[in-house]
């Protein structure tokens, strides 16, 4: 990425006929004389709030557009090509200025003094006696505002612009002219408009999948599922880990063990009650591992797989590698893997039904 080399700049000489033309030029003196001495802090310090607040702004404009990267990056690229996805991913960036955003580094108090620096080449610039003379101070026009205005113009052609802040101070616009008026900027925050249209564009597109075949086709079928009055839990049951499924199985298998052992010791008429107690009534009452899944659905103990219905924003991960998370567009997050037939399952499903289904069964048949 280019630096750029902004135009050459001179201190103001000579006199002024009237007190605001000498606030003016005193002003002028300030920004010129940080230039001479290569002072990018001062610069920034000396510049009007508004453009200052503008550049801070596309910075994060560019940073936030960078955040959808993972969803735009390698749309043309084979699922399974990670050098296609990887080398779009480093253009994407570069093109929605990862070098400015690293010179820029933390959002802190000295981070438009960086841009400055990154952008201005100070090497270029000249302050001999010729150039002094030449572009002192001609002329003054003030344009009345809010905020009020002055352009300044020099014997040499150039042009400077003020604008008086609330406090009557006249504030430079140099920050404006020597980075958001570059092409560099502008391009940039163009590609930066681009890439979010296109994401926002994905993301809708996503949240109108319904193929398990895909991580947010799987996430939206099964928030539909969860979020529907009453919910269909049947449904998300095709929708677990395997090893959840098949936790279930456990759980019907270790019911049965320990529904045995209390009928060797325990009379009929109180059997009722020793599964309750021990909380395997639920287990022994269930047909199938999916009735076993829908019956703990109606207790207060039940975990549900999705911690939120919210629509899908973007994927963290890799899908090829069978194993993502889809984020929320409020920030949570659902973690899917895909099975041996293609199909995305909620991970994670699998402890809270261990915890609740198994492990009384399991204490019963273990207890002396």
């Amino acid at each position: 990425m280019r630096r750029l080399i902004p135009i050459v700049l001179a201190l103001v000489t000579g006199c002024s006929s009237t007190p605001e033309e000498d606030a003016v030029e005193q002003a002028m003196g300030e920004v010129v004389s940080a230039l001479r001495a290569k002072d990018a802090a001062k610069i920034w310090q000396l510049g009007d709030d508004a453009s200052k607040q503008e550049v801070l702004a596309s910075l994060h404009t560019l940073e936030q557009a960078q955040a959808q990267i993972p969803m735009v990056w390698g749309l043309t690229c084979a699922p399974d090509d990670k050098a296609c996805k990887t080398s779009a991913a480093d253009e994407a960036k570069q093109a929605l200025g990862g070098a400015l955003l690293a010179a820029a580094g933390a959002d802190d108090a000295g981070r438009g003094a960086r841009v400055i620096s990154y952008l201005v080449d100070f090497a270029q610039l000249s302050f001999d006696d010729n150039v002094m003379d030449g572009l002192a101070a001609r002329d003054f026009t003030f344009e009345d505002g809010p905020p009020r205005r002055v352009i300044v113009h020099t014997s040499a052609g150039d042009i400077f612009g003020f604008v008086q802040d609330a406090n009557g101070q006249w504030r430079s616009l140099l920050v404006r002219q020597l980075v958001l008026d570059q092409p560099l900027i502008s391009g940039l925050l163009a590609n930066a408009e681009k890439t979010t249209g296109i994401a926002d564009d994905h993301r809708r597109a996503w949240q109108l999948v319904l193929d398990p075949r895909t991580p947010q086709g799987a996430y939206n079928v099964a928030r539909k599922m969860q979020s529907a009055r009453p919910p269909d839990w049947a449904g998300m049951f095709a929708l677990l880990e395997p090893s959840a499924q098949a936790m279930l199985g456990t759980a019907l298998e270790k019911a049965r063990a320990a529904q045995k052992k209390i009928q060797g010791h325990t009379a009929k008429s109180a059997r009722g009650d020793a599964y309750d107690e021990g909380g395997i009534a639920l287990m022994i009452a269930a047909t199938s591992d999916r009735d076993l899944y829908q019956r703990w659905a109606a207790t207060k103990d039940f975990v549900a797989p999705l911690t939120t219905t919210d629509e899908p924003d973007h994927l963290d991960g890799d899908a090829s590698t069978g194993d993502v998370t889809v984020v929320t567009t409020t920030g949570k997050k659902t973690h899917l893997t895909r099975d041996a037939e293609g199909f995305w399952r909620i991970a994670d499903t699998t402890a809270p039904i261990e915890r609740a289904l198994v492990q009384p069964a399991a204490k019963i048949i273990d207890a002396p």
